[in-house]
């Protein structure tokens, strides 16, 4: 009986790791990082290290602006006193990834195929937008490899 369970509960384990490979745009759109993109959280990420680099606006003391940067790679969160927001992000090295594995050198079939509703790519531009989502992803692809990933957030106030 044991040996049943053990077998269902491996069988179960790789289903769901397995559902997590393929996902909507618009689901990506709302998450693109494997964790909530916080000074916390990148302060901690250990592969990539991050450098860090604080500005406060002298307008407004409380807001401050932090740059996590490794490489050519750019990673940016507005923080104030009561409210955090990451609000863009470029990313040029292999080592900073996104839901799913997606990372800069990835191939653009095997990018294609962690979408659920994106069937082909002939152009070598991948913008992902929609109304509900707070951010834009876009991919740009040189020899079918992602070279660059832009995020930039939409509701700019």
């Amino acid at each position: 009986m044991t040996k049943y369970l053990s077998i269902l509960f491996l069988f179960v384990s790789f289903s769901l790791i397995a559902q997590d490979k393929k996902m909507t745009t618009e689901s990506f759109l709302k998450k693109p990082f494997p964790f909530e993109p916080t000074v916390k959280n990148f302060s901690s990420c250990k592969n990539p290290k991050f450098k860090l680099q604080k500005s406060i606006f002298k307008k407004h003391p409380t807001d401050t602006i932090y740059k996590f940067h490794k490489k050519r790679s750019e990673l940016f969160i507005n923080k104030s006193k009561d409210h955090e927001a990451f609000f863009a992000a470029i990313i040029r090295n292999k080592q900073v990834e996104l839901r799913n594995g997606i990372h800069v050198g990835m191939e653009k079939k095997d990018v294609i195929n962690t979408f659920t509703d994106i069937n082909e790519l002939n152009k070598p531009i991948l913008e992902l937008k929609n109304d509900e989502a707070k951010l834009n992803v876009t991919f740009i692809f040189k020899r079918d490899k992602i070279k660059t990933i832009k995020i930039d957030n939409r509701n700019k106030k």
